[in-house]
C-alpha cells in the first residue's frame, strides 16, 4: 500500500477512519514563514486555511485595537 498524502490522512481522520500516520495540521494564521515552515512541511505537516467567502466592509468607521497586561493575562480591546 503506497504511503497516503497529508490530504488523505486528514480527510480519514475526519472520517473515524484510520490513517497510516497521525495527521499533523496547523492552522494558517499561527505558521511562521520560513525555514521553519518549510521544515514542518518536510516533515508531513497540512495546513488548515479557514478563509471565509465574504468580506465585510463597514463605511466611515475607524476600528482601533488596543491591549494591556491584566493579572498577567493580555487583555485586547477593540
Amino acid at each position: 500500500m503506497a504511503e497516503m498524502t497529508r490530504r488523505e490522512r486528514i480527510l480519514k481522520a475526519s472520517h473515524r477512519e484510520r490513517a497510516d500516520k497521525l495527521p499533523f495540521l496547523h492552522n494558517w494564521r499561527h505558521m511562521q514563514i520560513g525555514w521553519a515552515e518549510r521544515e514542518c512541511r518536510n516533515r508531513g505537516m497540512g495546513i488548515s486555511w479557514a478563509r471565509p467567502s465574504y468580506v465585510t466592509r463597514i463605511h466611515d468607521v475607524d476600528i482601533t485595537e488596543q491591549w494591556l497586561k491584566k493579572n498577567g493575562q493580555t487583555v485586547y480591546h477593540r
